[in-house]
């Protein structure tokens, strides 16, 4: 299981991130806070919307 592991790396390393893609327990430690992003979502859902085409933005338009 790959959730515990990570803690303590990104606790070692001062600039590791730690992003939680978890549906049910995305929880994330209180000493990590401001460096670690809990996503309650399962990765599969995650990855189809992060991976899904975006129509292109035209240059010419302001955001």
């Amino acid at each position: 299981m790959i959730r515990w592991p990570g803690e303590p790396l990104t606790r070692h390393f001062p600039d590791a991130r730690l992003v939680r893609v978890n549906p049910d327990r995305p929880e994330t430690p209180a000493d990590l806070a401001g460096r670690a992003l809990p996503v309650p979502a399962g990765a599969d859902h995650l990855l189809g919307l992060l991976t899904a085409p975006h129509p292109a933005l035209d240059p010419t338009e302001a955001p």
